[in-house]
């Protein structure tokens, strides 16, 4: 038997240009960004997360306020029934 070259075997002449060199792309692929732009979407990015964050923790401190005063404002109504019950008892 004797031995064919395959196509994997050969080096692909379509990327190649007539010297023998690469031929170099005169766009970037699709999705390739420069590291300029990847930096200023990273940055844009972490702003946006920053700002996230903050508001997360304003709406926790609000919420946390009105539970303490629904808290305060129980055990108000509590320790008035209480009175009531003791001055009802006599």
């Amino acid at each position: 038997m004797e031995w064919k070259a395959r196509s994997w075997d050969q080096p692909n002449e379509s990327a190649k240009h007539e010297n023998g060199r690469h031929k170099e792309r005169k766009w970037p692929r699709q999705g390739k960004e420069s590291e300029r732009q990847q930096q200023t979407k990273r940055a844009t990015q972490g702003e946006k997360v920053d700002e996230a964050k903050e508001e997360k923790r304003t709406t926790a401190r609000e919420t946390n306020e009105r539970s303490k005063e629904k808290r305060g404002a129980r055990k108000q109504n509590e320790s008035m029934r209480k009175k009531d019950r003791r001055t009802k008892k006599t």
